[in-house]
Formats: structure tokens, C-alpha cells, sequence
């Protein structure tokens, strides 16, 4: 019905690189003089125009470029920020991070171990070190270097969190999950490890993921894709109404986001059995991505169910168009042969 472990990916994907946009086609450009300036940007600007020699501002405005998927405006204000104190590790982390987000992965590397060996204590290096080896599977690394985090540094939920996701990643459900909680309990406002929690207690078929949603919307309250899979929660469970309403929010946010469109469309269909609300969700979401094999049966599926098998079969045959082995299509062609 939906793509769920795509979106999985890219929640994780945002939880270790900050490009979640990445993951949605957003554009890859600097804000050019005539682009819409967020309010926050306005203000890290604003810091540093009031305080031009200071690193740090161009740190944090160099992070807010990653977060937002623009690389090059954030590897100026990096390499602005090392050119005023090269021997702050921060800097040094953040470089890291807009190499990962280019591809560059062995820079990024390079970046983390400078960092690194300027403060070997450094908890925010380790860590970010650690989340580094995590992101490509070295979990004996990334075990080694959170728990050296932790160790130097026992109040540490990022410390916790890595470990937790790499605990999942290989099997140990139950460790992960204590890590998890463990940085939440430090941290309540962490919204990765709610959302972790949220998608594992999802899988499991358990109550206390609903819980863990809520606690992660409250913090960010405007992240469609975890409103997205509160709503497919609610849908496995056979809250419709609710699932509804969290399909709605994430409209509200973004009126394209076809997958809600078309879950809304399947509850029209199956549950509501009203074929015209259902043909005109399908039909929306076709407007998005007019190939889409699953939102174009299912749209032939709710004509032939409201009787009309010509406007039926023309879908069918479209699918089989776009996929000649589609055997649901096939089928329907079989059964609405006259």
C-alpha cells in the first residue's frame, strides 16, 4: 500500500546528516538575492553581521545551510569560520557534515579525525565520529567510540542514541531499545529517538508507539513524514478517522505529498466504500506522479467497483502500459472481459 521502508530510510538518513529535503527533491542552490529568507537564516545572518570575527556564528548559520540542503553557502561559512580559529573542533565536525552531505566521504573523515586530534576529548568529535561509522554499518567502531563518549561524558543522549540504532541494526532489539530510552530519559526533547521508538513499537504491533509519535510531533510538530506514518499506524490499527486526520496534517504541510493522498483514497475505497471520493484521491495523486502503477489500479479498481468497467479497463490498460507483468492489472483485465 505504501512505500513505508523508503520513508524509514530517509527519517534515518536525517537523523545522522541533517538532509531529509535531500530525500524530497528540494533545490541545491544557495539562496539567490531574490529567494524567500526565513526568519531563522535572518537571525544567524543578523549574529553575524553583529559580530563578524566570532567562529561560531558561522557555525551555526554553516549548519543551518546543511540542515537545508545547500552545501556550498554552507562550506563558505565553514571555511570562514576555521579561517578565523583553526584550532576549534567545530568547525572542523561541521566541514564533516557538508561533506557527507556532497558524497565526499573521505574528507568528511579526514575532517572528524582533525577534529579529533585538536581535542581528543572532545565528546561532540567522538560522537559525530561515531555516527559517521554507524552510517556505513562499522558498528564495533561506533560501539567503541559512543561508549567512550559516555564514558568521558555520562550524560550523552546523542552518545546513547547511536548506540541504540546500532544495537538495532544489528538484531538486538532489546539493547537498542534501552539505549533509545535512555537518551530520551536524558533528553526528552529528542525527537530521533522518539521516532525510533515510535517505528519500533510500530512493528511490533504495540500501543506505546502511538505514545512515542505524539511525543515526537509535539517537539516538531511540523514533520510530514512522521505525521505520515502516525497516519499509516492508525490505518494498520483500524483507526480510520484518525488516520485521516494525520494524512490532513501532513496535507496541510504539503498538499502534494501523493502517498497520503492516495492512503486516503484506499480508505475511501475499501472502508468508506465511496468510489468517487476514491476516483477523485487517485486521480489527484496521479496529477503528481502520473505513472504510478498502484494509484492507477486502484483507480480502475473504484470504477469497476461503481460499475463503470470501460473507465476501469482503460486504467487497467495503462498499467500494463507502464508494467506488462503487473498481475493485479492482468487479472482485472481477465475479469472485466466481456
Amino acid at each position: 500500500m505504501i512505500n513505508r521502508n523508503f520513508l524509514a530510510l530517509c527519517l534515518l538518513i536525517a537523523m545522522f546528516s541533517g538532509i531529509w529535503s535531500a530525500c524530497q527533491n528540494h533545490q541545491k542552490h544557495a539562496l539567490s538575492a531574490n529567494d524567500s529568507i526565513s526568519p531563522e537564516l535572518s537571525a544567524l545572518s543578523r549574529k553575524i553581521l553583529n559580530d563578524p570575527t566570532n567562529p561560531n556564528n558561522y557555525i551555526e548559520r554553516s549548519k543551518w545551510f546543511t540542515d537545508h540542503n545547500q552545501p556550498d553557502s554552507a562550506l563558505l561559512d565553514v571555511r570562514k569560520s576555521i579561517g578565523l580559529d583553526s584550532l576549534n573542533p567545530e568547525g572542523y565536525i561541521a566541514l564533516s557534515d557538508v561533506y557527507q552531505l556532497t558524497g565526499k566521504f573521505s574528507e568528511a573523515e579526514k575532517a572528524l579525525l582533525k577534529a579529533r586530534a585538536i581535542a581528543p576529548d572532545n565528546n561532540e568529535a567522538m560522537v559525530a565520529h561515531a555516527r559517521f561509522y554507524l552510517v556505513f554499518k562499522n558498528y564495533d567502531e561506533a560501539f567503541k567510540l559512543a561508549d567512550q563518549a559516555i564514558n568521558k561524558t555520562p550524560f550523552n543522549p546523542k552518545a546513547y542514541f547511536i548506540a541504540g540504532i546500532a544495537y538495532l541494526e544489528k538484531g538486538d532489539t532489546l539493547s537498542g531499545i534501552k539505549n533509545l530510552m535512555k537518551a530520551t530519559a536524558q533528553d526528552n526533547q529528542y525527537f530521533d529517538a522518539w521516532v525510533r521508538l515510535a517505528l519500533i513499537y510500530q512493528k511490533k504491533q504495540d500501543q506505546l508507539s502511538e505514545g512515542y509519535f505524539k511525543n515526537a510531533l509535539k517537539i516538531n510538530s511540523k514533520n510530514k513524514a512522521v505525521w505520515y506514518l502516525f497516519g499509516y499506524f492508525y490505518q494498520e490499527r483500524g483507526d480510520y478517522s484518525k488516520a485521516i486526520a494525520a494524512y490532513d496534517s501532513v496535507l496541510a504541510i504539503d498538499a502534494h505529498f501523493r502517498d497520503a493522498i492516495y492512503n486516503k483514497g484506499y480508505i475511501a475505497m475499501v472502508i468508506e466504500e465511496d468510489y468517487d471520493k476514491a476516483i477523485n484521491l487517485f486521480s489527484q495523486s496521479l496529477q503528481i506522479s502520473p505513472d504510478w502503477t498502484n494509484a492507477l489500479y486502484n483507480r480502475g479498481y473504484a470504477y469497476e467497483l461503481k460499475g463503470e468497467v470501460e473507465k476501469a479497463r482503460e486504467d487497467y490498460k495503462n498499467v500494463l502500459k507502464i508494467d506488462p507483468q503487473h498481475t493485479m492489472a492482468i487479472k482485472a483485465m481477465d475479469r472485466t472481459d466481456r
